[in-house]
């Protein structure tokens, strides 16, 4: 997250082109062209979340590291994770996947989405999202998933996981070791490491499309891991995950033998 390149779903572009066809299948490239090759900020200079960067590692993917497509490599993945209710879509979900997914209202302010206030969006195209987010799961995939990220050994070699755990500093995008007080958030490749006084130090990262928001916390001190799903998606500031997630931690802590 430290390219330059601002998020393309953060483009007046994306707004006006989401709001007048949410059913439109769109092109990676198209999404892409959005912002690139403008850059917002000198590469490496600054830490940016973007969700262009997801969509060039899909092209990366699809182009020259697999002869596979990206929808057969992530399937590939789930499956080597022994994942049982996990899937991704560049578009629309297949029926079979989409009677099982609960409904998902929009509740934020996106310019030109007021009519999108309060209504259920699964029935809309995912294309906007794709590699940057277009995966249905269960709160326990999550879990499971989480812990093979972090400490299981058959997702990733040895090298490719230490990149994976590698960190920049969300506030300075300078290389961070450990987060602290001072410097609490690191950003690896895709997961964040944070620091916070009543938690401790963890694992994390929350994923949102536009009716949902899927977040993990995961803890090496004790192997615990912890998911939440909502079928929302407020305003930050009207967001409650961080306040759930702090009271079922305390929960399980004053209740673990």
């Amino acid at each position: 997250m430290t390219a330059g390149i601002d998020s393309y779903d953060n483009t007046p572009a994306w707004d006006r082109a989401y709001a007048e066809n949410p059913m439109a299948n769109v092109a990676t490239d198209t999404l892409i062209r959005m912002v690139y090759p403008k850059f917002k900020s000198t590469p490496g200079s600054a830490y940016l979340y973007s969700n262009t960067g997801y969509l060039l590692a899909q092209e990366v993917v699809e182009a020259r590291a697999t002869s596979r497509s990206f929808a057969a490599e992530i399937a590939r993945i789930i499956a080597s994770a022994g994942l049982k209710n996990t899937y991704y879509t560049s578009n629309l979900y297949p029926a079979p996947i989409a009677k099982r997914v609960v409904a998902g209202y929009y509740e934020n302010d996106d310019p030109g989405f007021g009519k999108f206030i309060g209504k259920d969006m699964t029935g809309y195209s995912l294309s906007w999202a794709q590699g940057a987010g277009s995966i249905v799961s269960t709160p326990q995939d999550l879990t499971l998933w989480s812990r093979e990220l972090y400490e299981g050994t058959t997702l990733l070699p040895p090298k490719q996981k230490t990149e994976l755990l590698s960190l920049v500093s969300t506030k300075t995008a300078k290389p961070l070791s450990k987060p602290t007080a001072d410097d609490p958030s690191g950003f690896g490749l895709g997961v964040v490491e944070r620091y916070d006084k009543g938690l401790g130090t963890f694992w994390f990262y929350q994923g949102e499309t536009l009716g949902f928001r899927a977040a993990h916390l995961y803890f090496p001190d004790s192997d615990l891991a912890v998911a939440i799903f909502a079928n929302s998606r407020p305003v930050e500031k009207e967001s409650k995950l961080q306040q759930l997630f702090a009271t079922v931690y305390a929960t399980i802590k004053a209740n673990r033998r």
